[in-house]
Order: C-alpha cells, then sequence, then structure tokens
C-alpha cells in the first residue's frame, strides 16, 4: 500500500462522458466488518464496483494512512467514498 507520506501523482484523472458508479472504500481495524458490509452491499445490491482501499484484516493498523489512501483516490478518480473508523475518538 502506498503511504500517505509520498508524493501524489502529477497528473489527475478527469471524468468524461457518465459517471462510473464506483466507489472508494477504506477502514480501520475497528472498522473493517463494516467496510466488508458495506462492500458487499455496494457490489450485490446497488450493482456498482467497489474498490477496497484497505485495511484487510482486524490486525491494529493507523487509520490516517487507509483514510489516506481513499482520499487519495477519490481525487484521482472523483468517484464516491466511504471511510470506516471504529476508533474512539476524543
Amino acid at each position: 500500500m502506498e503511504r500517505a507520506l509520498e508524493p501524489e501523482p502529477a497528473a489527475r484523472a478527469t471524468v468524461a462522458g457518465p459517471v462510473e458508479r464506483r466507489v472508494s472504500i477504506g477502514s480501520d481495524y475497528g472498522g473493517y466488518g463494516l467496510k466488508e458490509v458495506l462492500e458487499a452491499f455496494v457490489g450485490d445490491e446497488l450493482g456498482w464496483q467497489g474498490h477496497d482501499c484497505g485495511t484487510h484484516s482486524t490486525d491494529a493498523v493507523d487509520y490516517p494512512d487507509y483514510a489516506a489512501a481513499v482520499a487519495r483516490d477519490r481525487r484521482r478518480t472523483q468517484h464516491r467514498y466511504v471511510r470506516c473508523r471504529g476508533g474512539r475518538s476524543g
């Protein structure tokens, strides 16, 4: 997986024609279960293409890395996105 501190790509994709039904989905380990349910719903019920930006297990990870991955994908593609976080926030 790319790290959030790596430089951004120079070019941004542009959307031409009809908008593709695609959603970028990412989570930390606490939101992993919800992310899996949402990804299945998006594909099976809505017929959209889901792009899994991680995490891929319930092992402890840093949420900002995965939030940044979703944000980079969103910026590059201009598609919809979902970020799930299961941890406590102050």
